[in-house]
């Protein structure tokens, strides 16, 4: 398979299975209402909720779920596992279906580097996308967490990508 299909089912992936997780998330959190809400209020939480999972760094996730785990926050919990799950069900996906290695690597790197550059504009558009995305007053340390977060996020689930690929 030719690196503009691996790219376009990992995007299309990606993409489907964040809003897939995040829906779920919200379901089983008892505030689906909470993220209408928000998306009617500001339509453009629609591109943190599809990009988020590879634009920002995954050890703010883990820091997060621990955090959700001490309060007892169901859907905080919820959401921050699904960042989780959503990118690496699609790496599986994108492996399987990826016939050359540097295929897949590249396609999730690209990926990441796409995400790193909704996330990068929402951290400029708004405090509150700042501080979701970066989790920093500061927006320098929070675009620094986007773009350390993009190049390990990348890397991690192209390099598990990699590995999944059936032939090199």
């Amino acid at each position: 398979m030719s690196f503009g299909k691996v790219f376009a089912i990992n995007i299309i992936t990606t993409i489907v299975l964040n809003a897939i997780f995040i829906i779920l998330a919200y379901v089983l959190g008892y505030s689906f209402n909470d993220l209408i809400t928000r998306i009617t209020l500001e339509p453009i939480y629609i591109f943190y909720l599809l990009f988020a999972p590879l634009g920002r760094a995954i050890w703010l996730n883990f820091e997060e779920i621990t955090y959700s785990i001490e309060i007892e926050n169901l859907l905080f919990l919820l959401v921050n596992i699904a960042y989780i799950i959503a990118p690496l069900i699609a790496t599986i996906i994108t492996g399987r279906m990826s016939d050359k290695r540097t295929s897949s690597l590249l396609a999730f790197i690209i990926n990441a580097v796409i995400s790193m550059l909704v996330c990068v504009i929402l951290v400029f558009y708004s405090f509150s996308f700042q501080r979701m995305i970066g989790q920093d007053f500061s927006r320098d340390v929070a675009i620094l967490n986007v773009v350390l977060g993009s190049i390990v996020n990348g890397c991690l689930y192209g390099f598990i990508a990699l590995a999944l690929t059936k032939k090199s």
